[in-house]
């Protein structure tokens, strides 16, 4: 008995040190920026304040963001690196083209 009560005693310090899943990851807040990318490299990868967010063709619908200021980096093997500094209102839309230079053999 004694056993179980401190299994039963660990899974619940277990699930209280962890942190809450958000109710809706694909939920926008009305006050979120939207960022719109067009990137002539699909498979780039962008990252946001040093978050994956993931590759360029997976966000035909754009990214939201809390309003702020925000670092914006597109990587790929065979381009330079793209950096850019954003800084964003409450609900605000931005469509941004960004043209990867490729790096020679």
């Amino acid at each position: 008995m004694t056993r179980l009560v401190a299994t039963a005693l660990a899974a619940i310090a277990l699930v209280a040190c962890a942190r809450p899943a958000p109710d809706r990851p694909d939920r926008v807040d009305a006050n979120d920026a939207i960022v719109y990318l067009t990137v002539p490299v699909p498979d780039a990868a962008l990252w946001v304040d040093g978050v994956l967010v993931g590759p360029v063709a997976d966000l035909k619908r754009g990214f939201a963001v809390e309003p702020g200021r925000h670092r914006l980096e597109l990587h790929h093997d065979a381009y330079f690196s793209h950096y850019q500094e954003l800084d964003l209102g409450p609900a605000q839309r931005l469509r941004l083209t960004i043209a990867l230079a490729p790096q020679l053999p």
